[in-house]
């Protein structure tokens, strides 16, 4: 049996100037090996090969190991693991946006390639032609394949994955919001808004909202979050000011308070949105814009950050203090502080003075010593 001809990787080749140069076949990259003398080239280019044809050789026996305890390691492909990352257990709206998220048209390229035969070459092509969410979602199937071990070791190391960087987000204004609601085609659409610019609510909690929530005796709405639901997290009981009780009040008395909003999906009512914005002349917000202006909101005006992040569902500080930074902040007067600090100043001390003059007067009384009274002796 005749044996196969061997594929030199590396070929080395004399230019015009008399120095040898060697060629990588698989990349095309072309290299100096610095001398004229065809021995040595010809020495040096043999070393590459056979470094090359050692470690591929040391690679398979590898992976031969390894098909012992995993016999799909061969052939199992990105396409695998995308279906096992959507197949976990899941809310419902996870696993549908983990679905969409699969569908990246920069991920396809991915789909075919075995698993372990991936290079960090076409990570890093696939993260230059994504987005931000590739860059989330193939740092979480890498990872998912790591944990699982189907992977031997990180293809890409953490240093060299792309920082994600979100796109800038901004909260709606109040001049905004009125001319939104003034194109609102339905007075159900114009009291969703309004609720929204009032509650801080997510535009899902405030859709699917229901009169049983609402107690018109107290004044309170009471929300039920949906993205925090399974986590020990309780309800939030919002105190209606004025101007929300009065939209409530004109909504259902029973049943959902926003029929047709709560029976459509989030992607529809972010659709509409937009197109009541474009209509509007608003750019650069969504629905979420309002909570970011709930949050900055309250931060301008000095609300108990506490009852702020209850109000918008968050459990982490950074989280709420990235919703409220880039708001406009309105300092108070230095002067104004410092007059109402003396003034406190000298009130205070007037109390003192006015407490010892009591005292003394009480210390006097009991003595005796008061004008007009004789001390009383013991009998």
């Amino acid at each position: 049996m005749e044996n196969e001809p061997r594929v030199n990787r590396y070929r080395f080749f004399c230019r015009a100037s008399g120095v040898y140069y060697i060629q990588d076949n698989k990349t095309g990259k072309q290299e100096s090996l610095r001398t004229r003398d065809p021995e040595e080239a010809e020495r040096l280019a043999f070393h590459r090969n056979e470094s090359a044809r050692l470690a591929a050789g040391h690679r398979q026996i590898g992976i031969g190991y390894m098909q012992a305890s995993d016999p799909e390691i061969r052939t199992r492909t990105w396409s695998y693991v995308m279906d096992y990352f959507c197949d976990q257990p899941n809310k419902p709206s996870t696993t549908k946006r983990k679905k969409i998220a699969v569908k990246d048209p920069a991920l396809q390229p991915l789909r075919a390639c075995i698993l372990i035969e991936t290079t960090p070459e076409q990570l890093l092509t696939v993260l230059k032609n994504g987005t931000v969410s590739t860059n989330c979602y193939l740092r979480k199937l890498h990872n998912l394949a790591r944990d699982m071990e189907w992977l031997p070791k990180d293809i890409l190391k953490r240093h060299m994955w792309p920082k994600v960087r979100y796109g800038d987000k901004r909260a709606i204004t109040l001049e905004e919001h009125r001319r939104i609601v003034a194109v609102a085609p339905t007075q159900e659409r114009k009291r969703y808004y309004e609720v929204l610019w009032h509650s801080g609510g997510s535009q899902s909690d405030i859709a699917l909202l229901t009169a049983e929530q609402i107690d018109q005796d107290k004044g309170i709405i009471r929300f039920k979050r949906i993205k925090v639901d399974g986590r020990d997290v309780g309800n939030v009981n919002l105190i209606m000011g004025p101007t929300l009780e009065e939209i409530i009040s004109a909504l259902p008395s029973s049943g959902p308070l926003f029929p047709t909003l709560a029976s459509v999906g989030e992607n529809d009512r972010a659709t509409a949105f937009q197109k009541h914005c474009l209509k509007a002349g608003v750019e650069g917000v969504t629905l979420h814009s309002y909570r970011y202006a709930v949050a900055q909101r309250a931060d301008n005006c000095g609300y108990n950050k506490r009852h702020s992040m209850a109000m918008l569902g968050h459990s982490r500080e950074a989280t709420h203090d990235g919703y409220a930074r880039g708001g406009a902040t309105t300092i108070p007067s230095l002067e104004e502080y410092e007059l109402a600090f003396e003034a406190a100043s000298q009130e205070r001390e007037r109390l003192r003075i006015e407490k010892r003059e009591k005292i003394i007067k009480l210390r006097d009384h009991l003595a005796g010593d008061e004008p007009g009274q004789e001390k009383t002796g013991t009998t």
